[in-house]
């Protein structure tokens, strides 16, 4: 019995091992070095050095003499999140959407109200129904 179980042990494990390494190619080893970000802390350091620039960048924009427009925005605006181009597009589209309906709701009401067709009933009294 004990042997039958080891058998059976040897038989799976030679089917779940995986005979074949692959190797990669000298170009796919350099495009792997190229991809390469660095290590954590040289990611992390490029990270802080890339937000500084960022905060130099918006500052010169801030302090552009060129650049007098403020907008006057109420507090109500101001505590809303922002929209990106694809959701005020989205936002337009469903607005445009809705109009178009609503004029032609109203067109057909306005037509059913021109049609003013009341039936002239037969006032017979000797006239008896089926």
């Amino acid at each position: 019995m004990e042997l039958r179980k080891q058998m059976k042990l040897e038989q799976v494990s030679k089917q779940v091992a995986r005979p074949h390494t692959p190797t990669l190619c000298r170009k796919s080893v350099e495009m792997a070095m190229q991809r390469s970000k660095g290590t954590f802390l040289q990611r992390v350091a490029k990270g802080a050095l890339r937000k500084e620039h960022e905060a130099v960048r918006r500052k010169a924009q801030a302090h552009d003499p060129e650049c007098t427009f403020k907008p006057q925005i109420n507090e109500t605006s101001r505590r809303m999140p922002g929209r990106s181009a694809v959701e005020m597009s989205r936002g337009d589209s469903l607005r445009k959407e809705t109009k178009a309906r609503l004029m032609k709701l109203r067109m057909e009401q306005e037509e059913l109200q021109e049609l003013t067709f009341a039936p002239e009933l037969n006032g017979d009294k000797g006239v008896e129904g089926r």
